[in-house]
C-alpha cells in the first residue's frame, strides 16, 4: 500500500492497491493459488476504493471485518490484500484523491 505523510503521520494513500504474493515457479497448484490470491485481493481493494469513492466525508474508516462480510471472505485475506491497523484502515480524503478515484464512484 502506497503512504503519504500528512501533518498527523503516515496514512495510506489513495486509490488502494493489493498486496498479494506472487509465484513464479512451475507448479500449477501454486499458480492457481496465487492467480486466486490476486483476484481475492483486486476484488477487495476495488471494493474499499469504491466504499472511500462514495462517501463524502473527509476522514473515513474502513473495517476489516465489515468488508470481509460484505465478500463473504475471511478477515485475514482482507488484511493480507491490504494491510493495516489492527482492526481497519483511516483515510482522510482530500480533492486530489477525489481525483484519484473517480473511475469508483457509482452512478446516483
Amino acid at each position: 500500500m502506497n503512504y503519504v505523510v500528512d501533518k498527523e503521520g503516515f496514512m495510506p494513500g489513495l486509490p488502494v492497491a493489493p498486496h498479494f504474493k506472487e509465484y513464479r515457479g512451475a507448479k500449477p497448484h501454486l499458480q492457481r493459488r496465487a492467480a486466486e490470491e490476486f483476484r481475492t485481493a483486486q476484488r477487495i481493494a476495488d471494493y474499499v476504493n469504491a466504499q472511500i469513492a462514495n462517501d463524502p466525508d473527509e476522514v473515513q474508516q474502513i473495517i476489516f471485518g465489515f468488508v470481509a462480510i460484505e465478500l463473504g471472505v475471511t478477515v485475514e485475506q482482507v488484511q493480507r490484500a491490504l494491510p493495516g491497523g489492527s482492526n481497519g484502515w483511516t483515510f482522510r480524503v482530500d480533492e486530489y484523491d477525489r481525483k484519484g478515484l473517480e473511475r469508483y464512484k457509482r452512478d446516483t
